[in-house]
């Protein structure tokens, strides 16, 4: 069964996880992407009982060309 986590566990998994910084109150990001409507206020985010975060639809902005990113997101096995 899926539930949807606290603030303070999308938060952590962002921030320690996938070091992003915490922009203002609605965007997480670093210097390549920032992504936001992932907050436990709406169903977004949703957890299972293990603890596995499920991020449904987040938006996601890039800050930099799409190769670049793309890059990136190689180079440090975010994909």
């Amino acid at each position: 069964m899926f539930q949807v986590p606290s603030q303070k566990t999308i938060d952590d998994y962002l921030i320690n996880q996938l070091g992003l910084t915490k922009e203002d109150r609605y965007f997480y990001g670093n210097e390549y992407l920032a992504i936001t409507d992932v907050s436990n206020v709406s169903d977004n985010v949703l957890c299972d009982e293990d603890g596995k975060l499920y991020f449904i639809d987040p938006i996601i902005r890039l800050k930099k060309s799409g190769r670049e990113v793309w890059e990136y997101l190689y180079r440090t096995r975010c994909v």
